[in-house]
């Protein structure tokens, strides 16, 4: 079979990259590995034509670089490649971030490498490689996704300043004691400063307020007045 169609491989030198990089080859595929810096220099050649073999990219969304995978996705996408992402990821927004971005496809890491080779075949042959209903459902849990962090941030922007100072304190393990002791106040005013906290979170505890501030990714609010 000739190898009119050519893969580029895009992670860090892994066994699974290099056992991928066999198989495409095996297969008939022109397969390379690039890292994430190679991979960038590669995306500034010029787009290509539409007589062309397809360029498929297949994009560890777990690369651990400087680069933004996401970044390299709309790169190899405006390039004119079929962008296949593999991740460690479960998360179906992330999925769907990869699919609007431009990718065809995204597989978990953990799935048969066939299942890989086998998008790769229907690429070169210009078949689809997503369900139109799975696509349907990944953009459908974005959105939802979208619409809880949206309902959370509106919650923690009812925060004062001080009642945002305690929960960064209690998210960093601080006791109450030590809160107070750092602030001025008294253990009652403390304790009453995290009650606000929680009836504006709408939770029942301040370590729910916690896992709820972890989940949202909730960082430092130093800056707020």
């Amino acid at each position: 079979m000739r190898a009119d169609t050519e893969v580029l491989v895009i992670d860090d030198p892994t066994l699974f990259a290099e056992s991928l990089c066999a198989a495409l080859e095996v297969d008939g595929f022109d397969a390379h590995r690039l890292d994430a810096d190679a991979a960038v220099a590669r995306s500034g050649q010029d787009a290509r034509h539409a007589d062309d073999p397809p360029l498929i990219a297949v994009l560890d969304l777990d690369l651990g670089s400087r680069w933004d995978p996401l970044d390299l996705i709309t790169t190899f996408t405006a390039l004119g490649a079929r962008v296949v992402v593999v991740t460690a990821t479960d998360d179906r927004a992330v999925w769907a971030d990869c699919l609007t971005r431009g990718a065809v496809q995204v597989l978990a890491k953990t799935a048969p490498m066939a299942d890989v080779l086998t998008v790769a075949h229907r690429i070169r042959a210009g078949l689809p490689v997503v369900d139109a209903a799975e696509r349907l459902g990944l953009l459908a849990e974005r959105q939802r996704q979208t619409r809880r962090r949206q309902e959370l941030a509106a919650r923690f922007s009812q925060l004062n300043h001080l009642e945002h100072w305690v929960l960064e304190r209690l998210v960093e393990g601080s006791e109450m004691r030590d809160i107070a002791r750092d602030a001025g106040l008294t253990s009652v005013d403390v304790r009453s400063q995290v009650q606000a906290i929680v009836d504006k979170l709408q939770v029942t505890s301040w370590l729910e307020a916690v896992l709820l501030a972890n989940d949202l990714g909730w960082g430092s609010f130093d800056d707020v007045s």
